[in-house]
């Protein structure tokens, strides 16, 4: 969808910084938070919909806060039109064929392209190795510290998606393994949103908060299970980059796509 195509180009943008002054990247960044910035809340409650109506039967107390949700997404949906609206899309297309003209500006002989490829490498393991360092820091009595480590970790996979023509080793399993991670803690964080939401709704109405009590101990349940399996997998994020060994290209044990995947 959008919103990840969009964040794709953001992780694009943070390589292309190991060649570009930053004067050259902050048009094309702040274009694109800006086409972002539209899409999040309207991709919230839409999650949190289709999450309670897969919940309706079982808890049939849900149909107010529904009901509630679904007003939440009309006004979203209005207020994503809008923001479209407002989006210079030729203003992002001027900031990336700027980008493109730097880039063909680089020039360069065989040696400055192998250095430029290595410092393209250098950020990817920087990436990764902010992911393992949040990793290390993810507590079960904190569940945003499982979502730095998500954010962390998605940037690292979509650098490693954007840079599949030079990671050889990069297979489709591979990328779906990382996506499959990614996930398992992106499940936690939409299920906190929805948490918040459920809170806010019933916060000083007795009224609304008694029927749905019992659903909100099932989701704190479902919030305790999802913090588990997370902490119980985290170290897989291991299998995606080791840190030891040569990189791509340097001929020293061949590369780090190659024994990941």
């Amino acid at each position: 969808d959008s919103r990840i195509q969009t964040r794709r180009l953001l992780s694009l943008i943070e390589l292309l910084a190991v060649f570009l002054a930053e004067s050259h990247l902050k048009r094309a960044r702040r274009a694109l938070k800006q086409h972002l910035d539209v899409f999040d809340r309207l991709r919230d409650t839409q999650v949190q919909l289709s999450l309670l109506n897969k919940h309706l039967l079982e808890f049939p107390e849900l149909r107010p806060f529904h009901d509630a949700l679904a007003r939440r997404e009309q006004r979203c949906l209005k207020q994503a039109a809008s923001g479209v609206r407002s989006v210079k899309i030729s203003r992002i297309e001027k900031a990336v064929r700027s980008l493109t003209r730097q880039l063909r500006n680089l020039g360069g002989d065989d040696a400055h392209r192998a250095r430029h490829r290595l410092a393209v490498i250098h950020a990817v393991e920087g990436a990764f190795a902010r992911a393992v360092e949040l990793r290390r820091k993810m507590d079960p009595g904190m569940a945003e510290t499982i979502h730095r480590t998500r954010v962390a970790f998605k940037r690292f996979r979509y650098m490693v998606e954007a840079l599949q023509p030079i990671l050889a080793g990069v297979t489709p399993e591979g990328l779906r393994a990382m996506r499959n991670f990614q996930s398992m803690m992106g499940d936690l964080q939409d299920t906190e949103v929805l948490l918040a939401r459920l809170d806010k709704f019933t916060r000083g109405v007795p009224a609304r908060a008694r029927p749905l009590a019992r659903f909100r101990h099932w989701l704190l349940g479902r919030r305790t299970a999802q913090i588990a399996r997370c902490l119980k997998h985290a170290d897989r994020l291991h299998r995606f980059w080791p840190l030891d060994g040569g990189r791509p290209g340097d001929g020293a044990g061949g590369s780090h796509a190659d024994r990941r995947f």
